[in-house]
């Protein structure tokens, strides 16, 4: 794929991931229940978990910008 670079995330990526998911999340709606709401994404959180040397977590940039990110969390 040209132009994506992948790279091992950081606790300063947090903000942006959690955006991400958020985002994601809300493309459920219309696949969930009437009554369905996302659960709540915190980047904070996010940043804790990242910390943890037992998380793994990549992302993708295309020209420097986040296109995507992929985690495993035991």
């Amino acid at each position: 794929m040209d132009g994506v670079a992948f790279r091992t995330a950081v606790p300063e990526d947090a903000g942006e991931i959690a955006q991400t998911v958020d985002l994601a999340f809300q493309g459920y709606r219309e696949l969930a229940p009437p009554d369905w709401s996302p659960p709540p994404v915190e980047p904070e959180a996010i940043r804790v978990r990242l910390r943890n040397p037992d998380v793994w977590c990549q992302v993708a940039e295309v020209h420097g910008r986040m296109v995507g990110h992929v985690a495993l969390i035991p």
